[in-house]
């Protein structure tokens, strides 16, 4: 089993844009191992896209064989 599927590091930028309601934020994710950022309209966004990744590690760790 590789460290990718037992370990995540994300780091998150959030911001406001000027003339925007102020209960909306931007987010950025930036993944720490492979430096792949992505850009969501909103947290509840990137928080659904966050859960992905993790279900998708799940898949990948189960299928796995033990050492």
């Amino acid at each position: 089993m590789d460290d990718s599927t037992l370990y995540r590091s994300y780091l998150i930028r959030l911001w406001r844009r000027s003339g925007e309601r102020a209960s909306t934020w931007s987010v950025a994710l930036e993944d720490v191992r492979t430096g792949e950022r992505r850009s969501f309209a909103s947290l509840d966004e990137a928080l659904r896209y966050l859960g992905a990744r993790l279900k998708d590690a799940e898949r990948l760790s189960a299928h796995e064989e033990p050492p």
